[in-house]
């Protein structure tokens, strides 16, 4: 794929991971609390859906987190949220 020149983002993350228990999905909720508290304009993109989706939801709500949700992107939309992160998390067991 083509690299273009992007402004990352000071303070993203991305995670692409189905959402489900093996995927680490609410262990990353968890961090991103502390991360929140600590950083108050961080913001994570989480792209993916599964069986856990209610629950993020639930929890980002819960917890006012700084969550941007994608269902699905295809891959171009993938390659630039991801160029644009700072950071990448794939929090997995």
């Amino acid at each position: 794929f083509p690299r273009v020149p992007v402004v990352k983002n000071k303070h993203q993350c991305i995670c692409c991971a189905r959402l489900e228990k093996r995927k680490g999905v609410e262990v990353l909720l968890q961090a991103w609390r502390e991360i929140q508290a600590e950083l108050p304009t961080a913001e994570l993109v989480l792209v993916g859906d599964g069986i856990l989706s209610k629950k993020v939801e639930q929890y980002r709500k819960l917890h006012q987190l700084n969550i941007v949700r994608h269902h699905y992107v295809d891959t171009p939309q993938l390659i630039a949220l991801t160029q644009m992160a700072r950071l990448s998390c794939q929090p997995a067991f």
